[in-house]
């Protein structure tokens, strides 16, 4: 990698598999330079092995796709983050503080699976809910909690977002 990179770096630099290793490499050796010793990154070397790839043209036709997808899809990403900030605001204005051990019935699933960490007390807490909404994972356990603390109309709040959340990841 070196001798290529010292007699022909314009060439060296346009292939991104050349580039790829070049990162590798500078984290790698920043890590041990670092740490002393591979650490925790050492696990990106195996990155390297996408090499291997490229010479399938497959797997190269495949990667092409994704490269000329990405902007697409950071537009998609940033369109879903402002509706996730938006929803994570919403529901901060709702339910601060209200999804606590105080106020939570103790025969709710929120409170025997220890669900406190999910709620709106913070922006970042707002957030880690909207995704778990957004991924479907155990919503109405939330959304009951939730409702239990303000009102049953509290349960349009979980159900829009996710029409919303959805439909935006399908529009495309």
């Amino acid at each position: 990698m070196s001798a290529a990179l010292l007699t022909n770096y314009k060439k060296f630099f346009y292939e991104l598999f050349n580039v790829l290793d070049l990162i590798v490499l500078i984290v790698a050796l920043l890590e041990w330079i670092i740490e002393g010793q591979g650490g925790d990154l050492v696990a990106l070397r195996s990155i390297r092995l996408l090499r291997l790839l490229r010479h399938n043209e497959g797997f190269d036709l495949l990667f092409q796709a994704m490269v000329r997808s990405a902007p697409v899809l950071m537009a998609l990403f940033c369109v879903l983050l402002q509706i996730m900030y938006f929803f994570a605001v919403v529901g901060m204005d709702l339910l601060q503080g209200k999804l606590t051990r105080e106020n939570v019935p103790q025969d709710l699933d929120y409170h025997t699976q220890n669900y406190y960490g999910l709620n709106y007390d913070s922006l970042v807490n707002g957030l880690i809910v909207q995704f778990n909404l957004l991924v479907v994972n155990n919503w109405f356990i939330v959304a009951d909690a939730a409702c239990r603390v303000t009102n049953e109309g509290m349960r349009a709040f979980f159900i829009i977002f996710y029409i919303v959340g959805k439909y935006q990841n399908t529009s495309t």
